[in-house]
């Protein structure tokens, strides 16, 4: 899949003129899909990004708000989980490849007119995402927890032990 099938994000940044700039966004499920990500249901979120044109750089503010729909880890019940995150981004503009280390700085080749910046939205959500997704714990299907409960293998102490082993635990304790 082409950058090209997410061309509502991009920005024509050389016919803007030096100076701060707004831009909004629809984020849904079309930025996922092409990153081939299937962790969640469904995304209902709003981006918003303040962009500062100056002669041989800009200043990217991005902001975005809204909720991803999850199935709970602990109990499967599906749920909203609300995502706010804010980055900021420089591109730089240069006549040769450089090949930055810095997450913060962009460099561009000054031939390039176009941004795309659906990749800076994929990766703010991405990594705001938590490791565990599940609701708070009065939230959860009850039913569903008792059953897991129900399920679940116990180490029962009173099981009978081995008599060799009951013999070295006596020679470990001498």
């Amino acid at each position: 899949m082409e950058l090209k099938k997410l061309k509502e994000f991009d920005i024509a940044f050389e016919a803007l003129q030096e100076g701060e700039h707004q831009f909004q966004f629809e984020i849904g499920r079309e930025i996922f899909d092409f990153y081939d990500y299937t962790d969640f249901n469904d995304i209902s979120a709003k981006g918003n990004l303040t962009l500062r044109k100056e002669s041989t750089y800009m200043k990217m503010n991005f902001d975005l708000h809204g909720t991803i729909g999850f199935d709970c880890d602990r109990c499967t019940a599906p749920f909203q989980l609300p995502v706010e995150c804010t980055e900021k981004v420089v591109v730089k503009f240069s006549g040769r490849d450089i090949d930055s280390k810095s997450e913060e700085i962009i460099y561009m080749s000054i031939s390039e007119s176009i941004i795309n910046v659906a990749s800076f939205f994929y990766e703010m959500i991405i990594l705001t995402l938590p490791l565990k997704r599940s609701h708070e714990s009065d939230d959860c299907d009850q039913e569903v927890l008792n059953q897991l409960e129900e399920w679940s293998v116990r180490n029962e102490e009173t099981e009978e032990i081995d008599p060799r082993w009951e013999a070295l635990k006596k020679l470990k304790q001498r």
